[in-house]
């Protein structure tokens, strides 16, 4: 339909020979003919809709018409003006501008202040809500016996001064960012994240101003020499539910991502939503699908990437002596592998029949043994195997896949922690087991790898 009440101009559009609204003249308005019809073919609501105006509010209409159809915008897109405190009586109530609305509120319907509570209930009141915990025996004591004028203000201050005040209100936060310690999707694993929760908490116990707050959560990492806090701030991005189902679209996810992240920070910094515009543009919001797609790509345009916000110290934390195991693991693997020349044979029980399949991880070692056996020595056997296996070509499963067995594979990628400060390992680098009997946890192809050196180092 081309008729529009949500705006003024919609309204008095002249459509098939009349007007919706004709300002200031409710008997020539087809809007009002509508609503006070018998006609139950034109009677709007439609009689089978099963809503209907009273004539209250179908005298409302008429009036709004007759005084010339005038539009406002919501308050919340006005701007902000400061208005003046009401004028009010009430000395021992009213100690701010504040206490003047309130008071004039209650008046408006019927009631007067009650009496301040005791000093008993006082602290109590303010403990739980500044701290969300009860107040000692001890606390209560001192405050009931405190008679300066600043008691009140005192006790204040001591509850905003504790570590318990930024817990108490890191929780709203927290509820609004949709923190969780679980991912949410499917079977709903593990996932936690608790440095950005210390980060909040830290950030209302510092008093940190709300536009840096802002700053770093959405965009931390870009700033210029980004601290360690402010990289962790940004793991607000990453707050979303995500899914590790086998069978899941790699693009309808992504998309699913995003769309999470528009709502929620038009719903947390600009309190408004924009989940409708995904599909369509809003009509009581000023808000178009363009600024829901437009929001999208400034959202999407990062890498959903991760970093390790372990400090120096920790990273390095026997790095140097784990390096001193490695080479000589590596050592010994070396004069054990040497030793096997002419001796290198597997008993006929030695590979599982599977083995025989290109596609089995012991396949390259079957493969030896085979070449072996129609008379080639170990050194030549390998050679052999190895060029093949080199030469082979994997299928594509991916509509891209980055080379990361070359230096110029990780152009495009963004290392993080001393898990991969190396960069691309070669072919037969292996990873230290962290425990057990067993020295190595496994051998692998050029590659980048975040474990090689242990398990425990991390990389991103």
């Amino acid at each position: 339909a081309d008729l529009r009440l949500d705006t003024r101009e919609g309204a008095l559009v002249y459509i098939d020979g009349t007007s919706a609204v004709v300002p200031g003249k409710p008997s020539e308005s087809e809007l009002v003919r509508r609503v006070t019809t018998d006609d139950e073919d034109d009677l709007m609501p439609p009689p089978d809709s099963g809503k209907k105006l009273d004539a209250t509010q179908k005298a409302l209409l008429q009036r709004w018409i007759a005084e010339g159809a005038e539009y406002e915008l919501h308050w919340s897109y006005k701007p902000v003006t400061r208005p003046m405190p009401p004028r009010v009586k009430n000395g021992s109530f009213v100690l701010n501008d504040i206490d003047r609305f309130v008071l004039a509120t209650l008046r408006t319907k019927g009631h007067e202040p009650a009496r301040e509570a005791d000093r008993r209930t006082l602290i109590r009141r303010l403990s739980f809500d500044l701290t969300g915990l009860p107040p000692t025996w001890e606390q209560v004591r001192a405050f009931i016996a405190d008679s300066s004028p600043r008691a009140v203000g005192k006790l204040v201050d001591r509850l905003l001064a504790s570590p318990h005040y930024g817990e108490r209100m890191a929780i709203y936060w927290l509820d609004l960012v949709r923190y969780a310690d679980t991912m949410g999707y499917h079977s709903d694993n593990e996932q936690t994240k608790p440095l950005y929760r210390e980060y909040v908490i830290d950030a209302f116990n510092d008093n940190l101003p709300f536009d840096q707050f802002t700053r770093e959560q959405l965009a931390g990492d870009q700033l210029p020499g980004s601290t360690r806090r402010q990289l962790i701030a940004s793991g607000y991005n990453r707050l979303n539910m995500t899914t590790r189902e086998g069978g899941s679209q790699p693009k309808e996810y992504i998309a699913i991502y995003l769309g999470d992240r528009v709502r929620n920070v038009s719903g947390v910094w600009m309190a408004t939503t924009l989940g409708c515009t995904e599909c369509h543009d809003h009509k009581f919001d000023a808000i178009s699908q363009a600024d829901y797609y437009a929001l999208f790509g400034i959202l999407g345009s990062g890498r959903p990437a991760m970093l390790d916000v372990n400090t120096a110290e920790r990273q390095d934390l026997h790095k140097g002596s784990l390096i001193e195991i490695k080479e000589a693991i590596r050592t010994a693997l070396g004069e054990a592998w040497s030793s096997l020349e002419g001796e290198w044979k597997l008993s006929p029980d030695g590979l599982p029949e599977q083995a025989k399949s290109p596609d089995h991880p012991l396949h390259l070692l079957w493969d030896v043994d085979q070449r072996m056996d129609e008379g080639q020595n170990f050194s030549a056997a390998w050679d052999e195997v190895s060029k093949v296996e080199q030469g082979a070509e994997g299928p594509m499963e991916y509509e891209r896949r980055w080379d990361l067995t070359r230096a110029a594979g990780m152009s495009e990628w963004f290392p993080s922690g001393n898990g991969i400060d190396g960069g691309v390992s070669p072919a037969g680098e292996f990873a230290v087991a962290p425990e057990g009997e067993q020295a190595l946890s496994g051998i692998y192809p050029a590659g980048v790898y975040t474990h090689l050196l242990s398990s425990r180092h991390r990389g991103i």
